[in-house]
């Protein structure tokens, strides 16, 4: 389901992201073939393949695919939701404790207060403790 609705979204601009799209949706189908075989047989088909979407091979995995450059990171000041960084997936704690302590919605919370813990999940949240 995500595909099919990031595939709603995408609009081709080019040959190139055309082509793209194509190949997305013979994944779609070669996925949903299993499931669903008369529609994937069918839609297959309509977009020009041949022979039977059942002669062809599985999808491959690739898990470099998997790799994100940008995490989304809560930030919390004492334990309320007060901002969220979109950050390096590579950076330290130290380095993302002070990305979340320079946040601009952050400062308003700690100006002036002491602060007594910071507590850093990693790729995930960091609590500010005042």
């Amino acid at each position: 389901m995500e595909l099919v609705n990031t595939l709603y979204q995408y609009e081709p601009q080019s040959v190139a992201s055309h082509n793209v799209l194509k190949g997305s949706l013979r994944t779609l189908l070669l996925l949903l073939a299993p499931f669903t075989p008369h529609m994937a047989e069918e839609l297959w088909q309509q977009l020009g393949y041949e022979p039977s979407i059942f002669s062809c091979a599985w999808p491959k995995y690739d898990p470099r695919q998997l790799k994100e450059d940008q995490i989304l990171v809560v930030v919390q000041v004492n334990g309320k939701l007060r901002s969220k960084l979109e950050i390096p997936a590579g950076l330290s704690n130290e380095e993302i404790k002070q990305l979340a302590l320079n946040d601009k919605r952050v400062q308003q919370y700690i100006d002036g207060k002491q602060l007594k813990k910071v507590i850093v999940v990693p790729k995930k949240l960091i609590n500010i403790v005042l």
